[in-house]
Parts: C-alpha cells; sequence; structure tokens
C-alpha cells in the first residue's frame, strides 16, 4: 500500500532508486499483472491508473516505460471506470451506461450552436430507447459578452433538473441576454428563484465552468460547437446526416464490444481508450485534472476581438407553388420547415407576426424540408398540400405545429374537418399526391443550397441568423436584410 500511495502521488518519491518498486505497483495497478490480492487494487486503482497514465505515459506511449502496458485496452474490463468523471457537472440526457455518449461543448451566444442544438435534439428524438445519450459542457468565448454568465444559469438550472429546458430558452433569445436575462428565463422555466440565485452566484457553478473550459482545452477545442461521439470530434454545425453515419457506426462498435462480454457500463471507457491520443480517456473518462494549454505568444497584452461577421451570401430561393402569407416584395421571407420539427411549431408564430408588423412591405414563404427521422413529417406535408388545394394551408399548417405529436392518417383527417375542409376532396387529394411535386422541389432546393436542418430562414436570398424574437427580428430584418 505504500507503494500504491506513493504511485497516487500522495508520497513524493525522490530515491529513483525505487521507480523498480514503483514500476511494478503501477503496472499491478493498472492490471497489467493479473494481481492476486485485490485489497491492493481497492478505492485508489482509479487513481493509480490515472497517474500511471500520466507520469509513465502508458496510454500515450510518451515515454520510454510502455514496453510493459503499450495498449490500454490490456487494461482489464473489470477494472475500467463505469462512471466518465469528468462530466460529473455536465447536462445530460439519457443514462450514463449508454452505448454511445455524445460529448457537446457549446456557447450560447454562438449562432451555430443554437443551429446545433436542434441537431442534438433530433438525434435525442431518433435513437431514443436505443442507447445514445447526450452530455453538455460550458465553453463560453471570450468575444461572447453573456457567454459566461448564459453558461453559469443554465448550470444553476440544471441543479434543479432544467437544464435543456433552460439552455432551450437561452438560445431562443441569444441576442438579446443580459443581467436581466437570467431571472426572466429562470422564471419562465419554473425555477426555485432564490436556490437559482444562490447557484448561479455561488462558487460551485463558476468552478463547473472553468473545468468545462480547462476540459475543453485539453481534448484540443478551438471552437464550438465541438462533438465527441464516444471519443471521435465533429466540429461545427453539421450536417444532421454527418452525425448520423458517426452514431450508427459508433453503435455497431460498442453492440460488438458487448458481444464480447463489455458490460454497458464500461462501454464508453473501453471505447474510448485511444481517443484523441489518450487525452480523452485521461481527462473525460479518469477525471484527470484538465491541463490547459495556454496559446503561444510574445509576452504582449492582447485584447480579444470578435471575428468580423461576414455578409451572408445572397442564393436564389424561387418561391414557385409554395405557400405564401402576405404579397410584399421589400422582405421576402422563406422558412424551410418540417411539422414534426419542435423549433419549428416555435418559430412559426413569431415570422407570421414579423410579417404581419411589416404589412404591406412584407411576405412569408413556406417550404418543405421534412426530415427522414420524422415519420410523420412527410404525411403532414402531404396533407398540408391538401389542404392548401382548399385555400386553407397556414389554418391547416397551425393545427399541425399545435399537435406535432399526433399525425396519424385519422388526426391528419380529423384536422381537415376542423379547419372546414371538405373531407372527400382532401382524402383524394392526398391519394392524387396533389403537391407533392412542389415537395420534391422544396426538398431538392434545400439541399442545393445547403439547408441543414429546420428552421432555416432566408430574408430576401440571404440566411437569417438573428434574434428570432418578434421585436428583436423586426429591428435585424429591416436594419440588414433591405434589397
Amino acid at each position: 500500500m505504500a507503494c500504491a500511495l506513493r504511485m497516487t502521488g500522495a508520497d513524493k518519491v525522490a530515491d529513483r532508486a525505487e521507480s523498480g518498486e514503483w514500476m511494478a505497483c503501477a503496472l499491478r495497478m493498472t492490471g497489467a499483472d493479473k494481481v492476486a490480492d485485490r485489497a491492493i487494487m481497492g478505492e485508489c486503482v482509479r487513481t493509480a491508473i490515472r497517474k500511471a497514465f500520466a507520469i509513465l505515459g502508458l496510454a500515450m506511449g510518451l515515454g520510454a516505460c510502455s514496453p510493459a502496458v503499450v495498449n490500454p485496452e490490456e487494461i482489464p474490463t473489470g477494472d475500467l471506470p463505469e462512471h466518465a468523471a469528468g462530466l460529473a457537472q455536465c447536462g445530460r440526457i439519457g443514462a450514463e451506461d449508454a452505448l454511445v455518449t455524445i460529448v457537446e461543448f457549446t456557447d450560447y451566444q454562438c449562432p451555430f450552436c443554437r443551429k446545433a442544438a436542434g441537431t442534438v435534439e433530433d438525434l435525442v428524438q431518433e435513437y431514443k430507447g436505443q442507447g445514445v445519450s447526450v452530455v453538455v459542457c460550458m465553453n463560453p468565448l471570450a468575444f461572447h459578452a453573456q457567454a459566461l454568465d448564459a453558461a453559469k444559469a443554465a448550470l444553476a438550472a440544471g441543479a434543479q433538473g432544467k437544464f435543456f429546458s433552460y439552455s432551450e430558452l437561452l438560445f431562443e433569445n441569444a441576442h438579446s441576454l443580459g443581467p436581466e436575462s437570467w431571472k426572466q428565463l429562470a422564471m419562465q422555466a419554473g425555477l426555485e428563484m432564490d436556490r437559482f440565485d444562490a447557484d448561479r452566484e455561488g462558487k460551485a457553478v463558476a468552478n463547473a465552468v472553468a473545468h468545462h473550459q480547462k476540459l475543453a482545452a485539453s481534448l484540443g477545442v478551438k471552437g464550438v460547437p465541438a462533438f465527441y461521439i464516444n471519443g471521435e470530434q465533429l466540429v461545427g454545425a453539421r450536417p444532421y446526416g454527418d452525425f448520423q453515419a458517426v452514431v450508427d457506426r459508433k453503435l455497431s462498435e460498442a453492440k460488438e464490444l458487448m458481444a464480447s462480454g463489455v458490460p454497458a457500463k464500461k462501454i464508453h471507457a473501453k471505447a474510448t481508450v485511444r481517443a484523441r491520443k489518450g487525452d480523452y480517456f485521461r481527462f473525460v473518462i479518469l477525471g484527470e485534472d484538465p491541463v490547459v494549454r495556454p496559446p503561444e505568444h510574445d509576452g504582449k497584452a492582447r485584447v480579444v476581438v470578435p471575428p468580423k461577421p461576414k455578409a451572408p451570401a445572397v442564393v436564389n430561393v424561387p418561391i414557385g407553388e409554395s405557400p405564401r402569407l402576405g404579397t410584399g416584395e421589400e422582405f421576402v421571407i422563406v422558412v424551410f420547415s418540417d411539422f414534426q420539427c419542435p423549433y419549428c411549431g416555435r418559430f412559426d408564430p413569431a415570422l407570421r407576426q414579423v410579417v404581419d408588423k411589416l404589412g404591406g412591405r412584407g411576405s412569408l414563404v413556406f417550404k418543405h424540408y421534412p426530415l427522414p427521422f420524422h415519420k410523420g413529417a412527410m404525411p403532414a406535408a402531404r396533407a398540408s398540400m391538401a389542404a392548401a388545394a382548399q385555400g386553407k394551408f397556414w389554418e391547416y399548417a397551425d393545427l399541425l405545429f399545435s399537435n406535432a405529436t399526433a399525425l396519424e392518417d385519422q388526426d391528419l383527417v380529423k384536422y381537415a374537418s376542423q379547419v372546414g375542409l371538405d373531407v372527400e376532396q382532401f382524402k383524394a387529394d392526398i391519394e392524387d399526391e396533389v403537391g407533392a411535386g412542389q415537395i420534391k422541389e422544396d426538398m431538392q432546393l434545400a439541399d442545393a443550397i445547403q439547408v441543414r436542418g429546420t428552421p432555416t430562414v432566408f430574408v430576401n436570398g440571404r440566411e437569417y441568423n438573428g434574434p428570432r424574437d418578434v421585436d428583436g427580428m423586426l429591428k435585424e430584418i429591416e436594419e440588414k436584410y433591405a434589397k
């Protein structure tokens, strides 16, 4: 045990003549020799493994001490951690014993993170019950003035079990965040206010955010959003298919590990022993204190200046036969939407209010982009075009968005009756695929102009990434998107 204590750093070994015994103990603690006395491993096994990796370089092959245990996969499965210690203070959807763990680093003032949040929500829905979990860590960027306080507020909400609902509110109000926002959004989320304030201003939350940032730096994160899917890195607001391909592959690999005898609660550790040259295993799985790698500089003080945003490219977005609300040409707003997408349902009323406030100057065009993993989205799109054939698209769309979880055939017929359609004609039009050509054109257009998710909005041919509240959107559109 004395040797084990030295290995864990309790006794700073000065006499390198002891290194032989020190190494032997380290190897026992990592399981390189199948030690019979399990008491040696006991409660300090995880610390010993961590120190063995950090000091001896066993995970990365950094030193000359690697011949005995070069491959971290040689660590006995029974000795692998069941929990990712480095993620203890992050928001999570799904079980810790998930087959695939998606770790995200985010910033609530980053428009790309807001886009990625929708993709993540879609992933959660599609892989529900299939062993996929999502863990969200904070990485507020220095040039986003409110991002740090937003991160603290999100973790404080998480202490009351409202991390994701509060995060959603932060993203929806990203362009208007400020000192008054935290409490206002907390009240909307139904939080207990005294506890929220105490947690948000407390050291525990501040330390948690700092830990997340150091963890990101130690993994080589250089921007947000950044994702690690069972240790494999994806950077940016990537198309849904990019995530799906990696998740499917990782699920397959995890199932192979389970078939070989690895229990589900150790899959995350076993699947990531080599990820990021061992850094992921050290910092995320074992919970080793993250190492901050400061950027090289000449010692001169610098002010961090946010990058100047590029003007959105203008693309051709033909209206065709798509449903259109209003006739204004000064501000033509085109939304690519999906009736089963919760973000689309929440955004739709705001878009309509903006068009109403623009009066005769604006119009809203609806483009269909039913996502393949939303099983009710395509039937709903076809039904909406059958409603459009009777001049009731927008009234019917209201019901679809309001009932996004009930889009079976009988539901679609019921909604047709509720908005006063000729139900028999409605059924016949669906059967005859009325509007199917327009839906196909919309989807082809979306792919051509690189629409990556829903809702995606274009104003006068330029992709819109501004505020999503009515007043903020109206101001942004009038100031920056005029023809």
